[in-house]
């Protein structure tokens, strides 16, 4: 295997001197040597067996990823490195150790005496009595000096780069619901979106938003993230949606849904609609892969083509709701061309109010009185009964679709 390597590196010289490559030479010479007593002596076999613990360590390191942020997996990447000196140094110190005549020296002492000199306490009790296991202490110190502050350093480099809200996680409740924000989610998008979805007009049932996003959020979001009235409900979490780690911090397996808003002024539609299918989709990919089931999505389009992409790339069903801009956009128009006023009329119902959005005064005009009383009128969905439902399909079976119209 060494051999593969040292033909497949790029540079085999700089491979040769490397650690990895003098860590597989050390630990293969013996086979070659083994014949040849005067060359090589039992406790030099015994400390190249040692060594062999680097390569374990290296391909841990290789292939074995611990956590799911940076700082966790160089927080593992220190403790490895610990516990890899201590085993390495206890091992070629029990060698060379029992290298003597009239010795025993067991591995479980060299541990002790190891993990003592690490923390510099240094009791004394146990010392090396050769003078290479005095070097090989040495080199362990300086090593040590040198290695852990840079482990060290890096790590607090990376918290130092992380926010607050990249290190956040949602801890969900069963008995509140959540839903899961995330695409182009702007200050005025939000702020229309929480008025909706809080509003006591949809019951009192607690409910919380998680807002995923990539980037930091803005100061007038933070400021809007502190409203008392939105305080308590709202989780900023600073990710990408398309990974599993930021999904999984956000609870998405638990999520009542996932929003995905648009920028309905972007310049590129057709790219912003791809960024948000593909998006969708790597959300239902991840809850149907843990939990095999399928999540809603409502998501926002700005093309009508895209929802044609979008149903076309599922291999599955699912009831999710697609909300296309521009057709929603000349629909209404059209619409108006042959009732003036019905897209105000539609805006003002399907958007919640109070008891009257406006305060008519006694001498106010007549106009101004029935425009509170009407904003107060609201458009509900709710499920209808069997009969009704049973009613409608005769109903369209017996009188075509084109006369109703």
């Amino acid at each position: 295997m060494t051999n593969i390597r040292l033909f497949a590196a790029q540079h085999r010289l700089h491979f040769f001197i490397s650690t990895p490559g003098l860590v597989e030479l050390i630990t293969i010479s013996p086979i070659f040597l083994l014949n040849n007593e005067d060359v090589v002596s039992v406790t030099y076999v015994r400390v190249s067996r040692t060594i062999r613990l680097l390569r374990i360590i290296r391909y841990i390191f290789k292939f074995v990823k611990f956590g799911e942020t940076e700082v966790s997996q160089q927080i593992f990447k220190i403790f490895l490195t610990i516990l890899t000196l201590i085993l390495l140094t206890s091992g070629i110190l029990e060698a060379i150790e029992n290298s003597g005549e009239n010795k025993r020296t067991y591995l479980h002492t060299m541990v002790y005496f190891t993990v003592v000199t690490l923390s510099t306490v240094g009791y004394g009790d146990v010392v090396p009595e050769t003078e290479l296991g005095r070097l090989v202490v040495m080199i362990l110190i300086m090593t040590t000096i040198v290695l852990i502050p840079q482990q060290t350093n890096e790590l607090i480099r990376l918290m130092g780069m992380q926010s607050i809200y990249a290190r956040a996680i949602y801890k969900a409740n069963s008995e509140v619901p959540h839903i899961i924000v995330t695409g182009h989610v702007g200050v005025p998008a939000l702020k229309n979106f929480c008025m909706e979805l809080f509003h006591p007009d949809h019951g009192n049932q607690d409910k919380n938003a998680v807002i995923l996003q990539q980037n930091v959020p803005s100061v007038e979001m933070e400021s809007f993230f502190h409203n008392p009235q939105y305080e308590l409900f709202l989780t900023y979490l600073q990710g990408n949606p398309m990974l599993d780690k930021d999904l999984r911090r956000a609870v998405a397996t638990r999520a009542k849904a996932c929003v995905l808003l648009t920028n309905k002024y972007v310049s590129d539609s057709y790219s912003a609609d791809h960024k948000n299918i593909l998006t969708g989709l790597a959300i239902k990919k991840y809850v149907h892969h843990n939990t095999g089931e399928n999540t809603r999505l409502i998501m926002q389009l700005i093309k009508p083509e895209s929802k044609t992409h979008f149903y076309s790339s599922l291999n599955m069903k699912s009831n999710d709701q697609l909300i296309v801009v521009e057709e929603i956009k000349m629909n209404l128009l059209a619409k108006s061309c042959f009732s003036p006023g019905i897209i105000s009329m539609l805006s003002n119902l399907i958007a919640s109010a109070g008891d009257a959005a406006i305060e008519a005064e006694s001498d106010a005009k007549e106009w101004l009185k029935e425009y509170a009383t009407g904003m107060g009128h609201e458009i509900y969905r709710t499920d209808l009964s069997y009969k009704v439902s049973n009613f409608l399909d005769k109903f369209n079976e017996i009188v075509p679709r084109k006369e109703i119209l």
